[in-house]
C-alpha cells in the first residue's frame, strides 16, 4: 500500500509539472507579445511627443504673428 500510494504522489506531481510547464510557456508567449505591444507603444508616444513639439512651435510662431499683426 505504501509503494502504491508514492507512485501515485509521483504521478499526480508530474501531471503539476506538466501542468506549470504550459502554464509557464503560455505566460512567456503572453509576455513576449505585451513586449512588442510596449514597444510599439513606446515608438507611437515618441512619435506623438515630437509632432506635439512641432505643433507648440507652429502654435508659437502663429502667436508671435498675430502679436506682430496687433502693433
Amino acid at each position: 500500500m505504501g509503494w502504491t500510494h508514492l507512485r501515485n504522489q509521483i504521478t499526480a506531481q508530474e501531471k503539476r509539472n506538466v501542468n506549470l510547464t504550459t502554464s509557464n510557456a503560455t505566460l512567456w508567449k503572453s509576455n513576449e507579445k505585451l513586449a512588442a505591444q510596449l514597444e510599439e507603444l513606446r515608438s507611437r508616444n515618441e512619435e506623438l511627443s515630437s509632432n506635439n513639439t512641432k505643433l507648440i512651435g507652429q502654435n508659437a510662431r502663429i502667436l508671435g504673428q498675430l502679436d506682430d499683426a496687433k502693433e
